[in-house]
C-alpha cells in the first residue's frame, strides 16, 4: 500500500455528543468506526505490517503434505490485528506444485449473531483469519507466512536444513516480514579493581560503551565504577573485575564470589599484564573454574550479533581469551580500548570500532545467560 493509501486510513472526524441525541446502532457504530480506525493507523504508523511474534511455520513430523503455523501476532497492510492462539494445521493437498506463497488474512465473522425478538441482545462480530496458499501473492491486505517451491504435487514439505539457503520442497522463511518492537533491557554492573593500578581506565571505558549501546542496541548498561568485592556484587547481572599485578583474594571474597557464580552470575575478568593474568588463573582454580576453554569463532561472543573470525584487538596487540560456565577472561584489556588508549599507540578507528562491537557481544551474550537462568 502506497503512503497516500496509508494517510488515508487515519480519521480526520468523530462524532460530537449532545445531550438528548438519539444513540443509534448506526450512531454507535460511527462512534466506534472512529476509535478502530485510529488504532489501525497507530499500527501501521508506528509499528508498520508484518509479523510480530510468533507465527513460525514448520513441517510435519513425518514430513507430509501437511504444515502448521504455530501461534502468534502479526499486523495486516490495514493495521488490522491477526492472533492465532493456537497451532493451525495446513494441509498443501495434492492439487498445487511449483512457487506457492503461504500467507494469512484478517476476516469477520457476523455469523451466528441472535437477538431477542423484541430486539433485545447483544449481537457481536468474531475477528477470525484465513490461511490459504497461492502461486502468487494476493493484492489485498494479508501477511506472508512462508514461501516453498514444490517440485510435484506428490512432494512434501520439510523444514530447511539451511534456513538461509532452503532447497526445494522445504520451507522458506527469509521472506518473513518481522517487526521488531524494542524495550530497553537493563544491566547492571560493578567495576572491581585488584592490584596495584594507580589510575584504572576500564570503568570509564566501559562508561563509553554504555553510551553506544543504549542509542544503537537498546541496552540501558548501569555502571558502578571502583566498587568493592563484597556481599553488595549479588545485586548485579555481571562483574567486571580488572586486575595490574599480582593480586590475591580473600577466603571471604571467594567463598562470594562462588556464590555469586553458582547463582547464575558472569563474571568478565580483565589483566593488565602477565602477573595479573596469572592471577586471574589462580583465582579461577581456588574458586574451582575450569578456565581453560579457548574462545572459537562459532562461539556467540564472536558472532551475536557482530560476526569476527578471531578477536579483536584491545588496549592490547596480543592477547586471549579463556571461558567456562559464568566466567571469561581476557588479556586484551578491552576496556582501555573502549577509553580511548592503547598501548604504545593512538589506536585507530577500525580498533576501537571492532573493540566496541566485541563489547556488544559481550552484553548480548550476558543477556542471554540471564535469560537462560530465569528459563531454568
Amino acid at each position: 500500500m502506497s503512503n497516500d493509501n496509508l494517510l488515508t486510513l487515519f480519521p480526520n472526524k468523530r462524532m460530537k455528543p449532545y445531550d438528548g441525541m438519539s444513540i443509534t446502532a448506526d450512531v454507535w457504530n460511527l462512534a466506534h468506526e472512529y476509535h478502530r480506525q485510529l488504532d489501525q493507523a497507530h499500527n501501521l504508523f508506528f509499528h508498520g505490517s508484518g509479523i510480530l511474534i510468533g507465527m513460525e511455520v514448520v513441517a510435519s513430523d513425518p514430513p507430509d503434505s501437511m504444515v502448521f503455523i504455530l501461534p502468534g501476532v502479526a499486523v495486516d497492510a490495514n493495521g488490522k490485528i491477526i492472533v492465532l492462539s493456537d497451532p493451525v494445521a495446513y494441509d498443501l493437498g495434492d492439487e498445487i506444485e511449483g512457487p506457492l506463497y503461504l500467507t494469512i488474512v484478517h476476516r469477520e465473522s457476523t455469523s451466528g449473531l441472535k437477538k431477542n425478538n423484541d430486539g433485545s441482545g447483544l449481537a457481536f462480530v468474531k475477528d477470525e483469519f484465513l490461511v490459504t496458499a497461492r502461486q502468487t501473492l494476493p493484492e489485498s491486505p494479508m501477511v506472508e507466512l512462508a514461501r516453498f517451491n514444490r517440485e510435484d504435487r506428490k512432494s512434501v514439505i520439510n523444514d530447511a536444513k539451511n534456513p538461509k539457503s532452503p532447497f526445494i520442497n522445504e520451507i522458506d522463511l527469509r521472506y518473513r516480514r518481522r517487526l521488531e518492537i524494542h524495550s530497553e533491557q537493563l544491566i547492571t554492573t560493578a567495576v572491581i579493581y585488584l592490584g596495584d593500578d594507580k589510575n584504572p581506565i576500564q570503568g570509564q571505558g566501559l562508561i563509553r560503551l554504555s553510551e553506544i549501546v543504549r542509542k544503537l542496541n537498546n541496552i540501558n548498561l548501569v555502571v558502578n565504577d571502583k566498587a568493592l568485592l563484597d556481599p553488595g556484587i549479588l545485586g548485579y547481572s555481571f562483574l567486571y573485575l580488572v586486575g595490574k599485578g599480582k593480586f590475591s583474594l580473600t577466603k571471604a571474597q571467594l567463598k562470594g564470589l562462588q556464590g555469586y557464580i553458582s547463582h547464575g552470575g558472569s563474571v568478565f575478568m580483565e589483566s593488565c599484564n602477565p602477573a595479573a593474568h596469572d592471577s586471574f588463573i589462580n583465582v579461577a582454580k581456588e574458586i574451582e573454574l575450569d578456565i581453560k576453554n579457548k574462545l572459537q569463532k562459532d562461539h556467540p561472543l564472536m558472532s551475536q550479533p557482530y560476526y569476527f573470525v578471531t578477536p579483536p584487538v584491545g588496549y592490547e596487540l596480543e592477547g586471549e581469551i579463556l571461558l567456562c560456565p559464568g566466567c571469561i577472561l581476557s588479556s586484551f584489556n578491552y576496556g582501555g580500548l573502549w577509553s580511548g588508549e592503547g598501548r604504545d599507540r593512538i589506536p585507530t578507528r577500525e580498533e576501537i570500532r571492532s573493540a566496541t562491537e566485541w563489547g556488544v557481544n559481550l552484553l548480548s551474550y550476558i543477556l542471554e545467560m540471564k535469560d537462560k537462568e530465569k528459563e531454568g
